[in-house]
């Protein structure tokens, strides 16, 4: 038996425990207001340093949820497309992919390390008690109406398990074809191959580099509602209006081949295959 008093108390400190919580398996719910509370006190990488610094130096019970919160949150803010956690010999690094380029954010200790990667393989579905081979997993991050995709890459290494996380926002994606940044003759060859009935165009590159950005915005230049288009992704990064969108889930046998020849049998006018 307890007073409505206590009860209270106790509900307000769980309430500072974290501005995340976790609404189903793989979803991680960031308050928005939270979050944009976040971004104002976070201008350049110095104040996301310090934020990160201050918050490893507490020794408060939520410590480990708030350094992964402030781990996401700050790439959001800084539009990093990818989190990079690397375990070495004295130290963990963590660095950002902004505009292609890996930037040092800070170091800290193997414990922490060791605590917030089981943190995120738990988040992603992945094998707490695997350590010695490589696992892929993915979770959510859900602001307001807006759902952002999370792929995790763990790996194992001399010093312990490498964690990647690649970040699929999808309003980076809701770029347009003249936004790309083509030349002006480059840009009139695209348009007028995409618009012929037959062919096939071949986008290739490393990792990051646009791919899926630029074969979306080649759906949204042709698109029409007197011809169907299809994709077939692993995962669907954006939902495209009027376009027919399918996952693949190798797990259960639905292959980019499976899908491939499905879609075929759909009377598709375009196809695009993500991977």
């Amino acid at each position: 038996m307890v007073s409505q008093e206590s009860l209270k108390r106790a509900w307000e400190y769980y309430k500072d425990l974290s501005f995340a919580t976790e609404t189903k398996a793989g979803v991680l719910d960031i308050s928005e207001e939270e979050l944009k509370d976040f971004e104002a006190k976070v201008k350049t990488l110095d104040d996301l340093r310090g934020l990160v610094t201050d918050t490893l130096g507490q020794k408060k019970a939520y410590r480990l949820s708030r350094i992964f919160e402030l781990i996401l949150a700050g790439s959001l803010s800084v539009n990093a497309s990818d989190v990079h956690l690397e375990p070495q010999e004295d130290a963990v690094r963590l660095r950002y992919r902004l505009d292609g380029v890996l930037t040092d954010i800070i170091d800290f200790d193997h414990e922490t390390y060791h605590l917030l990667a089981s943190r995120v393989k738990l988040i992603s579905g992945l094998k707490l008690n695997i350590t010695k081979e490589a696992q892929d997993g993915r979770f959510s991050i859900k602001i307001a109406d807006m759902e952002i995709e999370i792929r995790v890459s763990v790996i194992p290494g001399a010093y312990g398990e490498g964690v990647v996380m690649r970040i699929l926002n999808p309003q980076s994606l809701n770029v347009t074809l003249e936004d790309l940044g083509m030349s002006p003759r480059l840009l009139a060859i695209m348009e007028r191959e995409i618009t012929k009935p037959h062919g096939m165009i071949l986008n290739t590159g490393p990792t990051g580099s646009g791919k899926t950005t630029t074969l979306y915005s080649f759906l949204k230049k042709i698109y029409s509602s007197e011809i169907k288009m299809m994709t077939i992704e692993d995962p669907i990064e954006y939902h495209l209006k009027g376009v027919s969108q399918t996952q693949v889930e190798t797990d259960k046998g639905y292959t980019f081949l499976e899908g491939l020849r499905a879609a075929l049998r759909q009377d598709p006018d375009v196809i695009m295959v993500g991977e």
